[in-house]
């Protein structure tokens, strides 16, 4: 690269100036979003500024250190990503360098013609420009590295956490981190239909853009937080291609529903509806069936169970023997009671958990939750 003498001079000058320069240009780096002395100490932003100012410095001077600027641009790029730091601040900082190398260069120039201010243009941009290539290429290599690797944690963790090996507290409380879930959350477990998967991830993507979507034992799985899913949220969710089974009630007994979830996927029939266990129990009943009805009751009888226990038992007795006769008028005289108290017991059971005795299905889940 061609330097002009000008340039070459006011570039040594600086460099003699090193330490001043530095902190002037700490000052302007602080000013720029995403570099918190938490995040990057003034030490190593000291550190790393040093070196990059004269590597630029030396290379705008006429200096041989393409070799060494890259190797060091590289550096800083990789080690910005596993910081943390916005891809968007780093290269605002980087970029700033030209203006700021510029207005520290044109007062030690010599008053030059155009071609001359020309060049020396250019051999400042040719440094900034070598040093923002690098960082940002480097920087993107590493955070596509770094999800490749949290990816494969995640992969590990789920697929331990669904074989049951994850029990230990601190454990578990590092797999929800890494999971993006709370450890005390109450986890919706849903497995891709197999040949719903494509539908499943770009369905998953639309209703819940903040959920990550993992591969556990050739299946696609998402995990949601449902104490957090109101109404709408449950829409969605059953609008998924998945089996849907019961929650668990923590991550930790999330290996005690996912034979039945696994079971359920295969029994969508459809890329717009899932298959729920309370829609599809008869198809798990081999395979962690009484583990399932228990989430499964804990799901659906969670109002009933919040009744004062005479009120919970009367509606409890009304439904069991309803569901023996078939007859409002056999279960009031079963029941010493009116008929119209028969109908308002067996209203209110289906308000709490909405499962209608009336109806054969939900009938035969009813028996099935208060075995």
């Amino acid at each position: 690269m061609h330097t002009s003498a000008s340039i070459t001079h006011a570039a040594r000058a600086q460099l003699r100036r090193i330490d001043m320069l530095v902190i002037r240009y700490r000052g302007a780096v602080r000013e720029l979003p995403g570099y918190l002395p938490s995040a990057i100490t003034d030490a190593e932003l000291d550190r790393t500024s040093r070196e990059v100012l004269t590597l630029l410095l030396r290379h705008i001077a006429g200096d041989e250190v393409h070799r060494e600027l890259t190797a060091y641009s590289q550096d800083i790029g990789r080690r910005r990503a596993r910081q943390g730091l916005p891809l968007d601040s780093l290269l605002r900082t980087v970029r700033m360098d030209f203006r700021f190398l510029w207005e520290a260069l044109v007062p030690e120039r010599v008053p030059a013609g155009r071609a001359e201010l020309s060049a020396d243009v250019l051999a400042i941009w040719d440094a900034v420009e070598l040093h923002t290539s690098q960082v940002q290429s480097a920087y993107i290599e590493e955070s596509m590295q770094l999800r490749r690797e949290l990816e494969a944690e995640r992969g590990y963790l789920l697929e331990r956490l669904l074989s049951g090996e994850v029990r230990e507290e601190n454990q578990l409380r590092h797999a929800a981190e890494a999971l993006g879930l709370q450890p005390d959350a109450r986890i919706l477990l849903l497995v891709a239909a197999p040949a719903y998967r494509r539908e499943f991830r770009s369905g998953l993507r639309r209703a819940f853009p903040e959920a990550q979507v993992h591969t556990a034992e050739g299946a696609d799985v998402a995990l949601l937080d449902s104490g957090r899913l109101d109404a709408q949220g449950w829409q969605r969710v059953r609008s998924l291609p998945a089996g849907i089974p019961p929650s668990p009630g923590s991550l930790g007994e999330l290996h005690d529903v996912w034979p039945v979830a696994r079971r359920l996927a295969r029994q969508v029939r459809s890329a717009e509806a899932g298959a729920e266990f309370g829609e599809h129990w008869e198809s798990a009943l081999d395979e962690g069936f009484a583990v399932a009805v228990e989430a499964h009751r804990a799901d659906v009888m969670r109002r009933l169970d919040e009744l004062p226990e005479h009120a919970r038992a009367d509606l409890q007795a009304t439904v069991r023997h309803y569901l023996r006769s078939g007859s409002i008028l056999e279960t009031s005289r079963a029941l010493f009671c009116h008929r119209n108290t028969v109908l308002k017991r067996l209203h209110r059971f289906t308000e709490l958990t909405g499962l209608d005795p009336a109806v054969p299905w939900d009938a035969a889940t009813i028996r099935l939750l208060l075995r």
